[in-house]
């Protein structure tokens, strides 16, 4: 679910959807990794040496908490987004542009089963993986 008003106090959008606290698809946690791209060389009857061959993707994972039935349907919708196959945008709050991320992982704990097999609370974690094109 998108509109403007929800865009304006998300957390983050990936693809389209909003991570907001407005639309109860808000994270209680992020981590961001960043690796530089400096390898050791070893060095027959030498010191190992070091080097930068590349910069390494960054990564995002979130995880949290959602409720009820709008829970379920946000990790529907991710999971829709996951099979679509093809990098998506990435914005923070702020409406900075962080680039093309891949989403790598969708992964949900329910708890609290109620009788008719649904879910009172869903635990998630999401993992995305910044995506770089090949340059020729």
């Amino acid at each position: 679910m998108t509109t403007d008003a929800n865009q304006s106090m998300a957390m983050l959008v990936y693809s389209g959807f909003v991570f907001s606290l407005n639309d109860r698809t808000g994270y209680n946690e992020l981590k961001r990794r960043s690796e530089s791209g400096w390898v050791t060389i070893p060095i027959l009857n030498g010191p190992a040496v070091s080097q930068h061959m590349q910069t390494k993707p960054q990564t995002v994972k979130l995880s949290g908490q959602w409720a009820y039935a709008d829970g379920v349907n946000s990790l529907t919708e991710l999971r829709a987004l996951q099979r679509l196959g093809t990098p998506g945008a990435l914005s923070d709050g702020h409406g900075n542009n962080l680039g093309l991320w891949k989403l790598l992982l969708v992964e949900e704990n329910h708890s609290n089963i109620m009788h008719d097999n649904t879910s009172l609370t869903q635990r998630f974690t999401i993992e995305l993986e910044q995506y770089f094109e090949r340059s020729t």
